[in-house]
């Protein structure tokens, strides 16, 4: 219902500004030394994400809950939940330590010193990484139906008209329409 679309929303944007923010420090600002302003920029993000990485997790659990209604350990969707939320506590584990060496050494230092950089665009890479399984982990749960949306509360309604494409040299006709089913393809 609204609440999902609501909750999926907020999970989605705050999921973007924290491993969107990661992927930015690790491929642009940390690429080497340089001024003050690298440091700002390394602050603002360790302000940003926290927030971030708080209302992700926040949105997941409620996510969660409401899609797999306890039926986590009994399906597919549930135990392919479980191995994401245990690559998503080792980024929040990485991503809080990595921000609390953001506050105590980048805020004491006055420019971005080669070191200081590498050890940071290491942690962070790892966390970025860890981000990339997690997207990954959710492209693969999108195939998969929630216990929470049981078989007969499942809608199909037909959203527009469907769309033939037919290649006469490869004798391929392919169907496209869009219905509010949520599960394996067809």
């Amino acid at each position: 219902g609204m609440l999902e679309i609501g909750v999926g929303l907020i999970h989605a944007l705050a999921m973007a500004v924290w491993l969107g923010g990661l992927c930015l420090l690790v491929m642009v600002v940390l690429s080497g030394p340089g001024e003050e302003d690298l440091l700002h920029a390394v602050r603002g993000f360790a302000r940003l994400s926290t927030p971030a990485l708080l209302l992700t997790v926040l949105s997941g659990v409620i996510l969660m809950f409401r899609l797999d209604r306890g039926s986590i350990f009994s399906t597919n969707h549930g135990l392919v939940l479980i191995v994401k939320a245990l690559f998503v506590a080792a980024m929040v584990f990485i991503g809080l330590e990595a921000r609390r060496f953001i506050n105590q050494r980048a805020s004491r230092a006055h420019t971005m010193t080669l070191q200081l950089a590498n050890r940071l665009r290491r942690v962070l890479r790892f966390e970025t990484v860890l981000g990339v399984v997690v997207l990954l982990l959710t492209a693969w749960l999108l195939t998969l139906s929630p216990a929470g949306l049981a078989a007969s509360s499942r809608s199909a309604y037909d959203l527009g008209p469907v769309h033939r494409f037919a290649n006469t040299a490869l004798n391929a006709e392919i169907d496209v329409a869009f219905t509010e089913e949520v599960g394996l393809n067809d």
